[in-house]
């Protein structure tokens, strides 16, 4: 089962229960790899670096969202999803 998400793509099949596609390079890996720097530390939450090339990008809002209020209710719908590059960490 394949999950598209922006301009990457999620596989639902490694160990940690999905893998990640690279947007730069291509290369397929698991979520777990995706989540570490290169020295072996933890990502922050929403940051992905590739292990081969080192890409790094987190998901964001590319398109702003709308606030839907109704009497005293307030909904946020959030806009349009992608992955932008962010800064490499070691």
């Amino acid at each position: 089962m394949m999950l598209e998400i922006g301009v990457g793509r999620v596989a639902l099949s490694a160990p940690c229960g999905c893998s990640m596609t690279c947007p730069q390079c291509g290369v397929e890996s698991s979520l777990d790899a995706m989540c570490e720097t290169p020295v072996g530390g933890p990502l922050p939450r929403g940051q992905f670096q590739c292990p081969v090339c080192h890409y790094a990008f987190q998901r964001r809002e590319v398109e702003p969202g709308t606030t839907w209020r109704s009497g005293n209710a307030v909904c946020y719908v959030p806009g349009r999803l992608g992955l932008v590059p962010c800064e490499r960490r070691l």
